[in-house]
């Protein structure tokens, strides 16, 4: 139980999801790269979003929209190894998409990206 007393606290998440059977998804969504300092600022954030949304059904990630590794390969960065676990707190790519969306997301998002950018290349200057 918490206490009634406290500090007043406030998180802004880049993304915020409430699914249908009422589970909340917080995301601070970073490059592939984040410094030690956003790092620690992703962490904090997280601690504070699971201590005020305590006792519902929330959870709070960091996440980047792509491996820049591979999608087969694993995520690889110090600074978030120092402050995040990987995959507990930090998503990262085709395991991002598919929490948001559904099975087939990612591979829907990488169909779509092939055919805008094979539409667009052709006006690009060589």
């Amino acid at each position: 139980m918490q206490s009634p007393g406290g500090a007043l606290a406030e998180v802004r998440s880049d993304l915020f999801i409430r699914r249908r059977g009422g589970e909340e998804l917080y995301f601070e969504i970073k490059t592939p790269d984040p410094n030690k300092g956003q790092c620690k600022t992703m962490k904090r954030d997280m601690l504070t979003i699971a201590a005020l949304r305590k006792g519902h059904r929330a959870e709070a990630y960091a996440a980047c929209a792509y491996n820049p590794g591979g999608d087969d390969a694993a995520f690889r960065n110090n600074f978030v190894a120092q402050f995040l676990e990987i995959p507990a707190d930090i998503i990262v790519g085709r395991a991002f998409w598919e929490l948001i969306g559904e099975s087939g997301t990612y591979d829907e998002l990488l169909e779509i990206a092939a055919e805008v950018g094979g539409s667009v290349r052709p006006l690009l200057p060589h």
